[in-house]
């Protein structure tokens, strides 16, 4: 049963697709509109696709053709997602300039061949220059494997970032934002794996850190309750006492931590689109 429902949409797919054929899609970009074939665009773009299916939602009744819109980026940005997306131009050779909105333009149409693509060459980009801005962007289009390799890259760098070469080259921002995570991460509370980290976003992140930082307070509160039944000024309580200043020194530590982790992980409003990729020699 199942195999005959995938092949029936298999040819539903198919049909659809040669329905399409001869018919245009306009793109209009924050600097001009581009035309392309809309058969090839579905083809390769499931959100394209999706909106075809759905009787071509995306359609203004009051022109020909079909369009959409994609204002919010270059059109040499949009033209080279377009080819790429339509096979005629290679993904590895997108210009730099255009990594971060060809990724953007393809994780908002859907389009995965040219979004993994993306994502494979800002994975292998990472560096200390770039990393903060490509966590916060990768964060937003929940891209987490890149989220984390370019977390745990600027961590690796903790241990003596501003004995870095390139300390000097990041703005005040970025450096304060390093020096703030360096403090939080030296507190060892969240994972003893300085190399690693298993969390797909800064939302999980801190969750996980609140979730720490809960769990302290409770452990604090139990022995609290507990030296409650021991009597006053003997040497059990005052054995306890100890152990429970120690402890809520701690826990005031960890939420001093978790207060920085909140700065640090703020949203921004806006990435910039425009950041360019340096690659790597392999």
């Amino acid at each position: 049963f199942g195999d005959d429902e995938n092949c029936d949409e298999a040819k539903e797919r198919t049909e659809l697709l040669r329905s399409l054929e001869g018919q245009t899609l306009q793109l209009s970009t924050k600097n001009g509109t581009l035309e392309t074939s809309l058969k090839e665009m579905a083809e390769t773009c499931d959100a394209i696709y999706t909106l075809v299916a759905a009787k071509n939602l995306f359609r203004d009744s009051n022109k020909q053709g079909n369009e959409m819109s994609l204002e919010f980026f270059e059109r040499k940005a949009v033209q080279e997602f377009v080819d790429m997306a339509t096979k005629r131009k290679k993904t590895e050779d997108v210009s730099p300039d255009n990594v971060v909105p060809c990724c953007e333009i393809a994780n908002f149409l859907q389009c995965y061949i040219v979004q993994e693509a993306m994502v494979k060459i800002l994975f292998d980009s990472v560096d200390s220059d770039n990393c903060w801005s490509i966590i916060q962007f990768a964060d937003r289009l929940q891209l987490h494997a890149l989220f984390e390799e370019a977390l745990s890259y600027m961590i690796a760098l903790l241990g003596n970032i501003e004995e870095h070469a390139a300390w000097q080259d990041l703005s005040a921002h970025l450096q304060q934002r390093l020096v703030n995570i360096k403090k939080a991460i030296s507190s060892g509370a969240l994972t003893n794996d300085k190399k690693r980290l298993f969390f797909a976003n800064t939302q999980e992140y801190l969750a996980i850190f609140e979730e720490t930082v809960q769990y302290h307070r409770d452990r604090l509160n139990e022995a609290k309750l507990r030296q409650t039944e021991t009597p006053e000024n003997t040497n059990s309580w005052r054995y306890a006492q100890r152990n429970i200043e120690k402890q809520e020194r701690f826990v005031k530590g960890l939420e001093a931590v978790m207060a920085e982790h909140q700065t640090v992980f703020a949203p921004k409003s806006k990435i910039d689109c425009h950041m360019s990729v340096k690659r790597k020699r392999s």
